[in-house]
């Protein structure tokens, strides 16, 4: 049957550095899935077919999205179009997307729309409730779910049998006027009539909820040759660090920790499996061979659990001499990165890892259930310094609870990682998304009340949920200390400097600061250049 998948446009504050939007990973993989299925896909990149295009968001000043016009998009949707799959894997995006499927729905009365993503499997029946215009939402792991889907669908079955959903009741039907669409199928339709107004509200219930999938291995490569892939490769758009021509791959998926600000548990469990080190460098191999890739982003949600698996991963990529440069953009741990792993990592080509300690007070790690050993992170930075791999750190401020002393508590560790050799850093403010521990509790607070403000407020970060930290100081705390990092980091490095001068001249960054730099400069540059057109010099 036809299908179509749709990436919806990134959102952004106009403050940002126009940050390089990353390839679908998540999407090309259920697309993969349903192309093993035998059906009919098309895909509509949003963000991948306008890279370069961003635009206001009507009537929210200060957000910009990335990518296509509704009315573009829509105009890519074949009219014979049976099911169409929305992502939207970031609540920031929501809004956005409740707009763009409401649009789809106008013009394709008959087709289901499914949504799916880490924001819609957190709050479904929220998505259902303040979208009308959509059909049902899948949890989860989406790759054998809209598989599963797909053939109840076109079999005639019905929906309910496939776990993993969350919809409305068609046993519950409302009353349909004048306007409405039937398939002629009676009144036990398998596919819901379209219906001009509602004359009530049918109930939405959960099917059986779909347990994790523990044979990592058996999926289908991604679908890249249904996206604009080479869009992204060509225009540097990845999360990493820009060092050639980059692909995003996964080596597991899922996470064994349950980080209160972190929506993994409900997105994933708290089941960790990692595919095999050989099946990860198949693909590496085949990705080189048809993109001619020389860098891979590893999209993991925490890539380094296991030792062995790490030391095994990095001896096959040495002794197929691939040649390749890989990266750990997403954060990952430091328990198994010890001297004799990140020698190793080097000489398989990683250059790149970010660290995420999340906070530096002892009391707010342990409030946060973000379970790391301070010492143990110290000596891994350490080693990676001195294997010559580049490094940086995330940090979280403003957590509910969290006082102007646990914020230093913070600065004093990312002053501590900088002495033993820690390249870059970050200070985000904290912001409580759908799905996570801390979002229920500031929710039952009365702190958030999901209007259209904070779905606004997640993309420009202007609020603080620290009863002792006030808003206006958010910003301030995390340029001091981000201030404070550099200025030490520099000052016992001086050699930083030259690195830096020589990255920003040959274009060819090594670190995160390296890369937003260059994205300023490229940024002034084209403003320049369009300025200079308009005066017709």
């Amino acid at each position: 049957m036809k299908i179509v998948l749709i990436r919806p446009p990134a959102v952004i504050s106009d403050s940002e550095l126009r940050p390089g939007a990353s390839p679908p990973l998540g999407l090309a993989y259920i697309a993969a899935s349903l192309q093993a299925a035998s059906h009919d896909i098309v895909v509509v990149d949003m963000v991948g077919e306008a890279l370069a295009r961003f635009s206001k968001v009507e009537s929210t000043p200060g957000i910009l999205r990335q990518g296509l016009s509704d009315s573009e998009a829509i105009a890519r949707i074949p009219a014979d179009a049976e099911i169409i799959g929305v992502s939207c894997m970031f609540s920031t995006e929501w809004l956005v997307t409740r707009s763009l499927i409401t649009k789809i729905r106008e013009h394709f009365p008959n087709a289901i729309i499914i949504a799916g993503g880490e924001h819609v499997t957190a709050c479904p029946e929220f998505c259902l409730e303040t979208c009308p215009a959509l059909d049902c939402c899948g949890l989860g792991e989406g790759d054998e779910l809209f598989v599963d889907f797909a053939r109840a669908v076109e079999e005639g079955g019905d929906w309910k049998n496939t776990t993993g959903l969350v919809l409305r009741d068609r046993d519950t039907r409302c009353e349909i006027r004048a306007g409405s669409v039937s398939d002629g199928a009676g009144p036990s339709f398998t596919r819901p009539a379209r219906i001009s107004q509602r004359t009530c509200d049918p109930a939405i219930f959960r099917t059986t909820a779909r347990k994790r999938v523990r044979e990592v291995d058996r999926f289908p490569l991604p679908a890249w040759g249904l996206f604009p892939i080479r869009n992204y490769i060509d225009h540097a758009a990845m999360p990493g660090v820009d060092m050639g021509r980059s692909m995003p791959i996964l080596a597991s998926r899922g996470c064994p920790y349950k980080c209160t600000f972190c929506s993994n548990p409900q997105m994933w469990g708290q089941l960790w499996k990692a595919r095999k080190p050989e099946s990860v460098l198949a693909e590496m191999i085949h990705w080189v061979t048809e993109y001619q890739v020389t860098n891979f982003d590893f999209y993991d949600l925490t890539a380094i659990v296991q030792k062995e698996w790490t030391i095994r991963m990095a001896q096959l990529i040495i002794d197929n001499k691939l040649g390749i440069t890989w990266q750990l953009p997403s954060g990952t741990r430091s328990e198994a990165l010890d001297d004799q792993v990140v020698k190793l990592l080097y000489q398989s080509g990683c250059r790149n890892i970010i660290y995420a300690p999340e906070h530096g007070s002892t009391h707010m790690l342990d409030l946060i259930k973000k379970r790391i050993n301070k010492k143990h992170m110290l000596r891994s930075v350490r080693s990676a310094y001195l294997a010559n791999i580049k490094t940086k750190a995330n940090f979280i401020i403003g957590f509910p609870d969290e006082t102007i002393g646990h914020t230093l508590s913070s600065y004093w560790f990312a002053l501590r990682l900088s002495m033993v050799g820690l390249d870059d850093v970050s200070f985000f403010p904290f912001s409580p998304y759908p799905g996570s521990e801390l979002f229920e509790r500031v929710r039952q607070e009365g702190k958030i009340d999901m209007s259209d403000a904070y779905f606004t407020d997640l993309v420009r970060n202007p609020k603080s949920f620290s009863q002792h930290i006030p808003d206006w100081l958010m910003p301030i705390l995390g340029l001091i200390g981000t201030a404070m990092f550099y200025v030490l980091s520099f000052s016992l490095r001086p050699q930083r400097f030259v690195e830096l001068l020589r990255a920003l001249w040959t274009k060819r960054p090594q670190t995160r600061l390296h890369s937003a730099l260059l994205r300023v400069l490229r940024a002034k540059t084209r403003e320049a250049r369009r300025l200079a057109s308009r005066l017709g010099v």
